[in-house]
């Protein structure tokens, strides 16, 4: 028998532009919304014409669940869409420690400015 040796891998997440923009992450929610709505109010018709026209005596509350459940989808693919496309901060650069001599403020707070020359 051939031993296989394993090593422990570390995948590093890539740069790139996510594929979703951030800012139409509420599109799913929103789009998914005016179905649910049409469903809701097609399920409050009177139940015997329900009935008749889906051949199912409990078409109303078929029509209601589906209704909640097409909602509930699309709020949880805008949820996940945001979740995904999320900007996450790069990671701090590791500055060396100030030595004896040296003063620790140059080092310690980074200098930000509002323009670049």
């Amino acid at each position: 028998m051939k031993r296989v040796r394993l090593e422990n891998t570390v995948v590093k997440r890539t740069a790139h532009r996510p594929l979703l923009p951030h800012a139409n992450w509420w599109q799913p929610g929103v789009y998914a919304s005016g179905p649910a709505v049409l469903l809701w109010i097609a399920a409050r018709l009177p139940a015997p014409l329900l009935a008749d026209a889906f051949n199912a005596p409990g078409a109303p509350a078929l029509l209601n669940h589906v209704g909640d459940s097409v909602f509930v989808a699309g709020w949880v693919g805008s949820a996940l869409w945001l979740w995904l496309t999320r900007q996450r901060p790069d990671a701090p650069a590791p500055q060396p420690e100030a030595g004896p001599g040296e003063a620790p403020d140059a080092r310690s707070a980074p200098q930000h400015h509002a323009s670049q020359p």
